[in-house]
């Protein structure tokens, strides 16, 4: 499992988006940052 380090203590990022990500992601390899723009920030910006 990939760990990432904050101020305050390790944060889990893998079983996140195992969890979420779609196939295609999964087969892309994509990052948090990627899953933010292409899945988080687009259902957020429909929302307003």
């Amino acid at each position: 499992m990939g760990v990432a380090a904050s101020q305050y203590g390790p944060i889990a990022l893998s079983s996140l988006l195992a969890q979420k990500s779609s196939p295609d992601q999964k087969r892309r390899k994509i990052d948090i940052l990627d899953y933010y723009f292409e899945t988080i920030k687009p259902s957020l910006s429909a929302q307003k």
